[in-house]
């Protein structure tokens, strides 16, 4: 059985139907995958977009700590000066009180010692006291002597 040109040409024919028809499904399929892709890169430049928002809202929320934080070192900057401005006062106020407490202390001790001394005058006194009272008393007892004088 032998083939004649005509057979062979619609058998290509046919041949070459299917194939369009398979490379027309084929186009189908990528004009559909395309239009996916199409979509998915609009779908992924929102998102680029919505990203590059997001990091400038980040960029200006660490700009924004970074100021709060210089602001902060030059608070402690102020607190430690204020901090040795204290500490060189209450070092001088405890210098100086210190001499005070030493002065009074030095004011009581002689203090005490005056009293301490006056305590004792005063009992020679009192002694000296009682005995010319002794005395005044012996002489008024004894009327000669008085009236003698």
């Amino acid at each position: 059985m032998a083939m004649t040109n005509e057979v062979k040409i619609l058998t290509m024919l046919e041949t070459l139907v299917d194939d369009v028809g398979t490379l027309k499904d084929d186009v189908g399929t990528l004009k559909d995958d395309v239009g996916g892709l199409k979509a998915d890169v609009g779908t992924l430049k929102a998102d680029v977009g919505t990203l590059k928002a997001d990091v400038g809202g980040l960029k200006n929320d660490v700009g924004t700590l970074k100021d709060d934080a210089r602001s902060l070192n030059q608070r402690m900057d102020s607190l430690e000066q204020e901090v040795k401005k204290t500490k060189e006062i209450v070092i001088k106020m405890e210098h100086d009180h210190g001499y005070k407490i030493n002065a009074l202390f030095d004011g009581y001790q002689a203090n005490r010692d005056l009293n301490i001394e006056i305590s004792q005058r005063m009992s020679v006194c009192e002694k000296r006291c009682d005995k010319l009272e002794l005395d005044v008393i012996v002489l008024k007892s004894e009327p000669s002597r008085a009236a003698g004088q």
